[in-house]
């Protein structure tokens, strides 16, 4: 969906992805910025392309303090994939404890590479993917312990 926003009067289009997922993503001018709009204050991260260097393996990214969830990502038992592409990092495995936006998955498409996030804190019980593998839009890619 795109939308035009104006800040200090400079219209800016902004393109957002899926409303359903946390973060949203919303693209502007090239950028990816996270949008997490439970918040009690409005906030967007830092753009998170990631660099063409390798992640850390299990790097725990987290949400400002006052980050509030939804009761509906509270409720989420997977996590689905936001965008096509393929998986080039996977970042946790099963058992490992995830808190509010953990680097998951990294899914590169159209040679960018998104980091997925844990949109609620819990315990993974299944990875349903494997490095290399293609993912379509909302492909299953992890379950979380109920």
């Amino acid at each position: 969906m795109k939308i035009i926003v104006t800040v200090d009067q400079k219209a800016y289009e902004v393109d957002i992805e899926n409303l359903d997922n946390r973060p949203i993503i919303a693209i502007v001018e090239g950028l990816k910025f996270e949008v997490w709009p439970e918040d009690a204050q409005t906030r967007t991260k830092e753009p998170f392309n990631e660099p063409a260097l390798p992640a850390q393996t299990g790097s725990q990214s987290q949400p400002a303090t006052g980050y509030i969830p939804s009761s509906a990502s509270l409720n989420l038992t997977s996590v689905r994939a936001p965008i096509p592409g393929v998986i080039v990092e996977i970042q946790v495995k099963a058992g490992d404890e995830v808190d509010y936006g953990t680097a998951l998955f990294i899914i590169e498409a159209m040679k960018m590479r998104n980091a997925i996030r844990a949109s609620r804190p819990g315990t993974v019980k299944e990875i349903s993917v494997a490095l290399g593998q293609t993912v379509n839009h909302n492909d299953l890619l992890l379950e979380f312990v109920e």
